[in-house]
């Protein structure tokens, strides 16, 4: 069984460089910072985000590239300063923010995944006009015939001339 490879992004501590700074300034002061800086370094475990080929996981959930409607920079002058920025995924039903990462892995994100709803989107249309709509050609029952005069030509059960005939009999006028 093959085993799945994801790309793992997560907040980088220079995005939370003031709390840090603040955190260690505080650890002086009964250990309140010695506290401050544990659930800093929670914040920076819990805000992974996973990237797979067809789905990005978060702890807040999981969207199917397929379900992504938009992929967005969310630029901070804060992160900014530092060379980093964030990047937020939405789907009909959660969004999923991926905060503080370097600016190109971000750039890099965003214009992989405009693609992919580009291209999700082409797909869909094209599934879409693949199916047909042959109701409005045929009379009911009539595909299936169409399907089975159509096998028997291509076999040389039939001739030409009688299929276009039999054809003629079952289109709509």
């Amino acid at each position: 069984m093959k085993k799945e490879k994801a790309i793992r992004y997560r907040t980088e501590k220079n995005a939370l460089k003031k709390e840090f700074t603040k955190a260690w300034l505080l650890v002086p002061l009964f250990g309140l910072g010695l506290k401050r800086l544990k659930a800093l370094n929670k914040q920076l475990e819990d805000s992974e985000v996973l990237v797979y080929d067809d789905r990005i996981e978060a702890n807040n959930g999981t969207i199917m590239i397929s379900e992504l409607t938009g992929v967005r920079l969310v630029p901070t002058d804060e992160l900014k300063k530092n060379g980093l920025n964030s990047v937020e995924f939405t789907s009909e039903e959660l969004t999923i923010s991926l905060f503080g990462i370097s600016e190109n892995d971000a750039q890099l994100l965003e214009d992989t995944f405009l693609l992919a709803i580009r291209h999700e989107a082409e797909r869909k249309k094209l599934q879409e006009r693949s199916k047909g709509d042959y109701a409005d050609q045929f009379h009911i029952g009539g595909l299936e015939h169409m399907n089975s005069l159509v096998g028997l030509w291509q076999q040389g059960l039939i001739s030409d001339e009688d299929f276009f005939t039999e054809q003629k009999k079952f289109k709509k006028e």
